[in-house]
């Protein structure tokens, strides 16, 4: 047994093998890696979940071979196929009918032993392993967890420590898995992490933007994203995070900020003035919050009006994200001030922020649906105070803005007005009724246009004998936003609205 090595009590030891039981293609793969003569391990967040007894998704293994080569035996055996994830680590991932929905992603051992390879990694409560010749074995010996830093410790006091004082200078990225990671377990971060995150903040700048988008993602993915927000504020991220989507500063505040007096950590230079930038985040915090409540309150039946709103930023928007941390994210862009000028042109406004979301590599799917609920947001407050909340206003919103971002701009436009705090009780009532109403209409309207419209643009042509053109197009816009508010129901309606509009027209 290694020095390292702590016994998992016998109670944990039967719950851990029932979980792995389930996983019949890993006893497959430590067959295999005994029978090659190669040593191999569970590593990271599988052993760390086994021991919370969490469901089992990504699945690491760390072996004393190259996994290409590791693979290319396991498939002629046992097939499926393999792709390369991460060619400077030669992180491999096997594709198998056999892992029920699970990914096993394989890399090689990094040093001579496991012990080195676990002191490379991020966080003491990742870097623990398992042999796998102990699951050949564990029916007639003990099963041991390899643990040379004490992660089962932390795991204990619910603590996120990072394993050296490198760890955030070797990866950036790290400092927003730490918040992550507490964030999805319900953790601390520890006092040192916490001060070593403060030294190396100003080194995500220079993170690939593509892994920063991944992970502040999957922090908006958590139900409790606005707690996760709030420390990376107290922390001073979010300057760094964001400042591509401030406007740019007056010219007498262009002055770069000095160190803290008596401290080897020096704040990121920001885009905009620091009182600017704290309102900021005052109200980017509310407003998260604000959406966090109106989205758990959604009921989970989808056959409930409501519950088909939380069905609909449950689809996938690309990359494997949902709508639901874009909307976040809008959320949190709303706050942004237009400018610290008082001109500002806003077509200026929206290029910054499509900036902002192209750094990210964010899709063209989802910078229109982010762009989309900001541009949205005000209409809804707009038809209440003109009197317009009418299904033929709300058709048209929809139309507009469609029906992802239009629902995401809806819940915007109430999120922001309960966050401010000059907002009165007698509108917010207001907004939630014309909330509601839309919603209704929305549901009902995918009902209706389930069914084909009575007329098509051909049949306009040959009908009424006209030309193509821009007239057909409003034509059938006038009688979808009929359909929609009931005032048709047959096609005979349909043709003699057609007729009224081309009437109107001459």
């Amino acid at each position: 047994m290694l020095k390292d090595s702590v016994a998992i009590s016998n109670q944990s030891l039967e719950r851990i093998g029932k979980q792995l039981a389930d996983v019949p293609i890993l006893f497959e793969i430590a067959t295999l890696v005994d029978e090659l003569g190669l040593s191999g391990y569970l590593v990271g967040g599988v052993v760390r979940d086994l021991i919370l007894a969490r469901p089992i998704k990504d699945i690491d293994l760390a072996i004393s071979a190259s996994p290409e080569y590791f693979l290319k035996k396991f498939i002629r055996k046992s097939g499926g196929h393999s792709i390369c994830l991460d060619k400077k680590f030669l992180t491999f991932r096997l594709i198998s009918r056999k892992m029920k929905q699970r990914w096993f992603d394989f890399t090689p051992l990094r040093g001579n032993s496991i012990e080195e390879d676990l002191r490379q990694r991020d966080f003491t409560i990742n870097a623990m392993a398992i042999d796998l010749k102990d699951l050949l074995a564990f029916a007639i010996s003990p099963l041991h967890l390899i643990d040379p830093l004490g992660g089962s410790s932390d795991l204990a006091q619910k603590s996120i420590r990072a394993v050296s004082e490198e760890v955030f200078r070797d990866d950036p990225l790290r400092i927003l898995r730490a918040f992550r990671q507490a964030g999805q377990l319900a953790f601390q971060i520890e006092e040192n992490t916490e001060y070593l995150i403060r030294r190396d903040r100003s080194l995500l700048k220079d993170t690939a933007p593509e892994r920063i988008r991944d992970e502040l993602l999957l922090i908006l993915s958590l139900d409790q994203a606005t707690a996760c927000f709030s420390q990376l504020r107290q922390s001073g991220l979010l300057p760094t995070l964001f400042s591509l989507a401030l406007p740019p500063p007056p010219e007498e505040a262009t002055t770069g900020q000095g160190s803290e007096p008596g401290s080897e950590i020096a704040p990121p230079p920001l885009s905009a003035p620091a009182a600017a930038f704290e309102a900021w985040e005052d109200k980017a915090i509310r407003k998260l919050s604000s959406v966090e409540e109106i989205l758990s309150a959604l009921p989970i039946p989808e056959h409930d009006c409501l519950g088909q709103i939380r069905s609909l930023l449950s689809k996938v928007s690309g990359h494997q994200i949902t709508f639901y941390p874009l909307l976040k994210l809008s959320a949190i862009l709303s706050a942004l001030p237009p400018s610290h000028h008082q001109q500002t042109k806003p077509d200026k406004v929206w290029d910054r922020l499509d900036s902002f979301l192209r750094w990210l590599a964010l899709s063209n799917s989802q910078r229109t649906y982010t762009i989309g609920c900001l541009q949205g947001m005000p209409r809804p407050l707009e038809l209440l105070q003109s009197g317009s909340a009418a299904p033929r206003f709300f058709w048209r919103f929809f139309r507009d803005f469609g029906d992802e971002a239009g629902l995401g701009a809806l819940i915007l436009s109430l999120a922001s007005q309960k966050a401010a705090a000059e907002t009165g009780l007698e509108l917010i009532e207001a907004l939630e009724g014309l909330f509601k109403q839309m919603v209704s209409f929305w549901c009902g309207w995918q009902k209706i246009k389930s069914h084909p419209p009575f007329l098509d643009g051909n049949f306009l042509l040959d009908y009424f004998h006209l030309s193509p053109g821009p007239l057909i197009g409003q034509i059938l816009d006038a009688l979808e936003e009929a359909r929609a508010e009931g005032s048709i129901k047959t096609k005979e309606d349909a043709i003699e609205l057609a007729r009224r509009f081309l009437e109107a027209r001459r």
